[in-house]
């Protein structure tokens, strides 16, 4: 008896609904392991190198599959975070990434080079044994006498098609970043600048950029890109470039929880209302006061939100009442010191993991003629070791030139220790007046440096000001920073500068 069409449409039909209610290997691991399932086990079981997808697929899993254990699960995930074993494994894993990509990228190379050859000794070959019907004795006595200067190993011509050394010195390497190959335009970007300060002295104000790409750093500020860097990457995709950076560097799942924020609001609103009074023991009494409750809050808080908390406190106990009249009297001790030092030294330093700031104005171990105004310094049994990050601090009557010039120390501070301590990471901070901007220098492809700015703020000036200071944007944004654990000699203030120096 045939079969009727109805039929084979419901066999047909019967494989594809099996499947539907089979889940992903992965995901079916996660539930046969669910009582000793942990993040760090789950990536290094299946093998997973980029960070950010790793996590993105645990969390999914947990959130579908494992809705009984998933804040346990997730509360393990933030505690791992805390620890630098966090950050030990994901330096090792992109080792390992960097690894499997110059491998690939080595055999790409092998086989463009095997397909060249083939084809140079193809085409020479038939050019050799063409005939020439219009002079055949013109064109043996025209034949050099050397066959081996036309092989294809001794030509010119042979090794440029081979890309031996790629014209311009453009990397042969891609790295695609929002679509584009950042490394091939930065590579150009690059060698146009090399040109640029053969032909002219570069200024360090208006050329800053392109000073700094001549040591391999791409320096990446929002909306703050020189003309000359726009006219290689173009506005839109300087834009996609930093964005995507950014993205990669700071952890959006970070932030606070409302009622976090009201109290801490409230807290110092408080406070600030209390010390306005006449009465000195009211106004001693309401910063006891306001100092308890903001320990009782620290107390409960995450290690990253506690920290700023205390950087808080510390703030309440350094600051003056009122805003100082005469601000050109300040020292860049005394602005360090006093208006920077409390909050970040609880933000950036970590004496329990042996990571100190330090004002110290002394030669670190990687800026053997320099001296950074602060050093982020790993302390090494009884002695300061390698150095994790670096800053720099001007008051702020300081000139454009002065700035680009600290600037410019930084970023070079920041290479050598890379290259020096092996970093993931360098951070960096430069003070202007009460603004300070945060950078991070990394180096993520072959000989290209990104240093990018992760951050600006402003200080207050006194206690007066810690209110407009504790705002939702100033917080999340010193939660990010909490995680890093970074020429002519035209002196002329006028020039154009495309970079920001906030006072």
């Amino acid at each position: 008896m045939p079969r009727r069409k109805h039929d084979s449409i419901i066999e047909e039909e019967q494989p594809t609904q099996r499947r539907r209610r089979t889940i992903a290997y992965d995901a079916q691991w996660c539930v046969d392991n669910e009582e000793q399932l942990t993040c760090k086990r789950f990536i290094e079981h299946h093998g997973l190198l980029e960070k950010a997808k790793a996590i993105q697929r645990y969390r999914n899993i947990i959130k579908t599959y494992l809705p009984d254990s998933s804040s346990r699960l997730k509360s393990e995930l933030e505690s791992w975070k805390q620890t630098a074993d966090w950050s030990e494994f994901w330096m090792q894993k992109r080792r390992q990434l960097a690894k499997l990509a110059t491998h690939k990228t080595c055999l790409d190379y092998a086989t463009n080079v095997l397909h060249t050859e083939t084809a140079s000794i193809t085409d020479q070959h038939s050019s050799n044994n063409a005939p020439d019907t219009d002079n055949d004795d013109d064109t043996i006595s025209e034949q050099p006498q050397d066959n081996s200067i036309n092989t294809p190993t001794s030509s010119k011509h042979n090794f440029e098609q081979l890309e031996y050394h790629p014209p311009n010195n453009i990397s042969s390497i891609p790295w695609m970043v929002a679509g584009v190959d950042l490394a091939n335009i930065f590579s150009r970007y690059k060698q146009s600048a090399k040109e640029r300060s053969e032909e002219q002295t570069l200024n360090i104000g208006s050329s800053l950029h392109d000073i700094l790409s001549l040591t391999g750093i791409l320096l990446l500020c929002p909306n703050q890109h020189s003309d000359h860097l726009i006219d290689h990457f173009g506005q839109t995709t300087l834009d996609k470039i930093t964005e995507a950076l950014l993205s990669n560097i700071l952890d959006k799942d970070l932030d606070w929880e409302d009622a976090e924020y009201v109290k801490l609001s409230r807290i110092v609103n408080n406070m600030v209302k209390e010390i306005k009074v006449i009465d000195l023991d009211k106004r001693s009494k309401a910063i006891d006061v306001a100092e308890l409750e903001l320990q009782q809050l620290a107390s409960g808080l995450n290690p990253f939100k506690k920290a700023i908390v205390k950087g808080i406190i510390n703030m309440i106990g350094k600051l003056p009442t009122n805003d100082i009249k005469d601000e050109d009297s300040l020292g860049e001790n005394e602005l360090t010191c006093t208006f920077f030092d409390p909050i970040l030294s609880r933000l950036i330093a970590n004496p329990i993991n042996n990571v100190h700031l330090r004002w110290s104005d002394i030669m670190a171990p990687e800026t053997p003629r320099q001296r950074p105004d602060a050093v982020i310094s790993k302390i090494n049994q009884l002695s300061f070791g390698s150095s994790l990050g670096f800053g720099e601090a001007k008051i702020q009557r300081t000139s454009k030139y002065e700035l680009c010039h600290d600037l410019l120390r930084l970023a070079l501070f920041s290479k050598e220790s890379i290259d020096v301590n092996y970093l993931g990471g360098c951070m960096l901070f430069q003070i202007h007046g009460f603004g300070i901007t945060f950078y991070l220098t990394q180096l993520l492809h072959e000989q290209v440096y990104t240093m990018i700015e992760i951050g600006h703020l402003t200080f207050p000036r006194s206690i007066n000001d810690l209110p407009m200071f504790i705002n939702l944007s100033t917080l999340t944004t010193l939660l990010h920073h909490c995680l890093y654990e970074l020429i002519s000699i035209t002196k002329c203030s006028t020039r154009e500068c495309s970079i920001r120096f906030e006072k």
